[in-house]
């Protein structure tokens, strides 16, 4: 799951905005959205949650696939990174991590034609 975003699901940008337009729409505009959004603290949680569920390394072999927001988040948890930090981590559209031993690695790939 990404983050939920409350009453916004589903709605685009332009429209929340209309309907709003008093409200800060910063970069961390997908957390605490109104109407049961969840918060940056929310989503970290279940996170970190995911990662302590998971088999201990070095044997650990698991594949996940995720949306940009749950990537950075996961990534910001497993190195335990501050908010900060965590946010202004990278959100590729072209590459791969892998987290193994402590270390997180980026993958570039080369887009399929």
């Amino acid at each position: 799951m990404e983050v939920c975003c409350g009453d916004w699901e589903g709605r685009l940008w332009d429209d929340i905005r209309r309907d709003d337009p008093h409200r800060s729409y910063d970069g961390e505009r997908f957390f605490g959205a109104p109407g049961g959004g969840e918060t940056f603290e929310d989503v970290m949680g279940r996170a970190a949650s995911w990662l302590a569920s998971l088999p201990p390394e070095p044997g650990r072999r698991v594949i996940a696939v995720s949306h940009g927001v749950w990537g950075r988040l996961a990534r910001g948890a497993y190195a335990g990174l501050d908010r900060r930090a965590t946010l202004a981590q990278d959100v590729p559209q072209d590459a791969v991590y892998r987290l193994q031993n402590g270390q997180i690695d980026r993958f570039d790939c080369a887009p399929v034609e």
